[in-house]
């Protein structure tokens, strides 16, 4: 995994963002599975944990702001284009949610 995304992931309280009205508390956890998956299904499986808590039909939550941090410094790395695929994603939704 990218070493500043790791850094960021591992500095951000994400317990005082929110995602789906509760504390994002896990998505660290699961930014960093997606950070590091080796293979389509566990990339598949973090962005489950990823999608709809973030964001969701339009509405963009405030873990999104450290979120889009993240996601920019694991791209200043070549990743597989599984991950990259979703990192871009994800980018796009939090982008498109807020226009």
């Amino acid at each position: 995994m990218n070493p500043i995304a790791e850094m960021l992931i591992d500095s951000v309280d994400w317990s005082s963002y929110q995602e789906l009205g509760q504390p994002a508390i896990t998505l660290g956890v699961a930014l960093r599975d997606l950070l590091s998956s080796s293979n389509v299904e566990e990339a598949s499986t973090a962005w489950s944990e990823i999608e709809e808590h973030v964001f969701s039909q339009g509405t963009i939550y405030s873990a999104a702001e450290p979120t889009v941090s993240v996601m920019l410094a694991a791209l200043t790395e070549d990743q597989p284009s599984w991950r990259s695929g979703r990192i871009v994603d994800l980018l796009f939704f939090i982008v498109r949610a807020l226009l």
